[in-house]
């Protein structure tokens, strides 16, 4: 195998971004507003698109194509484009079919489906096979089944992060649990945290993530967005209620508009392996 080398310092021309948080928090809203933002901003051609698996599109149209004063969005003109759909492989057909088609910008909501469609497909295609030879039904995946699943999981991270495409995707929030000792020396799980309902490494990949929140103030609901992290190093920390495109501009103004950065994932290493 022979290595590529190559000098860094060309840049990212591409958004990668995610957002997590419970129902109700501004998801959904907030990957708009970076949609709409990012096309006006960067003067992209192409429409904004959704892989839609909660029918949020509809409710999100208006305010993409009309614009909307009170959330700071100026509108495109036109109507979303999208694939309602929840497998994986209509996502990996979609994210191609937005490159070919020129899409400014790819709203994937809710993340969180996807990867329960495909836990549930190779759970009902093992059970298939299982009864095929005349074995009882497992209830849920088990360990040995873990490789296959990431793996396959894999190409939507292969995807997501080295298209030409500008792409947001929204993940519901779920707790973390341990089990922890309490005054009487007995373990009982105690929430820790919170993380993305998704396929666990899924929080490493983005580039902007963000935690939205749902703030109870007076009569209002207030949607508090936090940068948990900012690979560029501009927002980390950051926090803002109701965000507008221009809190997200420090980690957008440093996007090298073109600026191809992928990784090669076709090359494989040679294990030397040899069995008849």
């Amino acid at each position: 195998m022979t290595i590529q080398v190559e000098e860094f310092g060309t840049g990212v021309g591409y958004y990668k971004g995610a957002s997590r948080g419970w129902g109700g928090s501004g998801k959904t809203t907030t990957g708009i507003i970076i949609g709409n933002g990012l096309k006006h901003y960067l003067k992209l051609p192409g429409k904004v698109a959704m892989f839609d698996t909660e029918t949020g599109g509809e409710y999100v149209n208006a305010i993409s194509k009309n614009g909307d004063k009170r959330l700071g969005v100026v509108g495109t003109g036109q109507n979303i484009v999208g694939c309602k759909a929840r497998t994986l492989g209509e996502l990996l057909e979609f994210i191609p079919w937005c490159v070919s088609h020129d899409i400014a910008f790819l709203l994937i909501d809710s993340i969180s489906h996807v990867w329960t469609e495909v836990q549930r497909s190779m759970l009902a295609q093992i059970n298939a096979v299982r009864e095929s030879q005349r074995k009882n039904a497992i209830a849920k995946l088990e360990f040995q089944h873990m490789e296959a699943l990431k793996t396959k999981w894999a190409t939507f991270t292969d995807a997501f992060l080295n298209s030409k495409l500008h792409i947001h995707f929204c993940g519901r929030a779920a707790n973390i649990w341990n089990f922890v000792e309490n005054e009487d020396g007995k373990k009982e799980l105690q929430k820790s945290g919170e993380k993305m309902k998704a396929e666990g490494e899924m929080e490493y990949e983005p580039a902007l993530l963000l935690d939205m929140e749902r703030v109870p103030n007076d009569k209002e609901i207030i949607h508090r967005c936090t940068v948990l992290k900012d690979k560029f190093g501009r927002m980390n920390g950051a926090q803002m209620d109701d965000p507008q495109f221009e809190f997200f501009m420090p980690f957008v103004k440093m996007l090298t508009l073109g600026a191809v950065n992928a990784v090669d994932v076709t090359r494989q290493t040679d294990m030397k392996i040899s069995e008849e």
